[in-house]
């Protein structure tokens, strides 16, 4: 394992690629606002033409979690894509159920197609 290097910086390894898939829970934002610098970074990723995908194993649909990111002060400009667990369920259940009738009942979330 000695040809592994230690970054300490996006930047040493930014130019080498085009599309970065990146967490975001502890790496982008803390639950309740946005870690520093995190706006700068994506922004010069952007102007660069880098794709952007945030990643996340959240059980809600992408359209919260951008919603939530807004609230953060970030908004869609900064990323192109957010793929989440909770996103990627509904696809599938509207993909393979969505003429089965369903029972859904968690806490006050409510499952809907369409």
């Amino acid at each position: 394992m000695s040809d592994l290097t230690k970054l300490t910086t996006l930047k040493d390894v930014e130019d080498n690629y085009d599309i970065f898939l990146i967490d975001l829970w502890g790496v982008i934002h803390n639950g309740l606002e946005l870690f520093e610098n995190v706006k700068s970074v994506l922004a010069r990723l952007k102007k660069k033409n880098k794709i952007i995908f945030f990643i996340t194993n959240a059980p809600r649909r992408s359209v919260v979690i951008a919603n939530q990111l807004n609230h953060f002060g970030l908004s869609n400009e900064f990323y192109d894509h957010i793929v989440s667990s909770g996103e990627i369920t509904w696809l599938s259940l509207k993909k393979n159920y969505e003429k089965k009738k369903m029972f859904f009942n968690w806490a006050t979330q409510r499952l809907s197609f369409g």
